[in-house]
């Protein structure tokens, strides 16, 4: 049976809250959170946009955005929410064919994924406690972005070096990926989480709050969750000390 609404009843949202998230990380994570926000505030729609930036987020095209590095234009301001830590991953296959690197030296000889350089948080840098090596030749690295370093790492193409373990959670359970070099791994990166200087609005800092929340839940929970599973000592990541 057909059900006719009374005409003047509006289905259009009373507002859109427009958020900004990179198109490098598992959105999956925040969309459940975003849907419990929306039937918190009725009338209310969260709009998920991919890699506003910060002229975005100035031009209004974003309320709120989540970075992984630090914005630099004036008129925003930001809620840190922690680092993103990785380790070196390569499947067993690749292994199995290549080798499994005994020190940080003989990456040199291996394929390597990284995401693209163009990427605010790129680094070259290797971190182990206060021990640094520096990726520095690309006669062997393959840039690309996440989604297209986790297929090439699950075919047995390259060792990852800065896919966050979220990526390939399922695969590090079974196995059919794990550490290369326990205790290296690329030098963590800050998020933070912005909006307008000038946006006082209470649904928009409580969507900031939110996210950093949902961050520290999936992210910094799980990289900590995956270290102790394969016991690589937490010690062994120095966070950046905050400015």
């Amino acid at each position: 049976m057909k059900v006719s609404l009374p005409a003047n009843i509006d289905l259009k949202p009373k507002r859109i809250l427009k958020v900004s998230l990179p198109a490098n990380i598992d959105r999956s994570a925040y969309l459940n959170a975003f849907s419990n926000f929306e039937r918190k505030h009725p009338g209310l729609r969260v709009e998920v946009l991919i890699d506003a930036g910060e002229e975005g987020l100035l031009n209004g095209a974003a309320d709120v955005a989540y970075f992984g590095y630090r914005p630099a234009k004036e008129g925003i301001t930001w809620i840190p929410a922690g680092h993103n830590v990785t380790f070196l991953m390569a499947s067993r296959g690749y292994l199995r064919r290549h080798g499994s690197p005994q020190s940080v030296e003989e990456l040199r000889n291996h394929t390597l994924l990284l995401r693209y350089t163009s990427n605010r948080s790129f680094s070259r840098r290797l971190e182990n406690r206060d021990a640094s090596f520096e990726i520095e030749s690309d006669d062997k690295v393959h840039f690309e972005d996440a989604y297209s370093c986790r297929t090439h790492l699950i075919a047995g193409e390259g060792i990852s070096v800065d896919l966050v373990p979220s990526f390939v959670a399922d695969e590090l359970m079974r196995g059919d990926i794990v550490p290369v070099l326990p205790s290296w791994h690329r030098r963590p990166w800050e998020i933070c989480v912005c909006r307008r200087e000038s946006d006082h609005s209470p649904l928009v800092s409580e969507m900031a709050n939110l996210i950093v929340e949902n961050f520290k839940k999936h992210t910094v929970d799980s990289w900590m969750f995956w270290y102790r599973y394969f016991a690589i000592p937490l010690d062994s990541v120095v966070l950046p000390k905050a400015d």
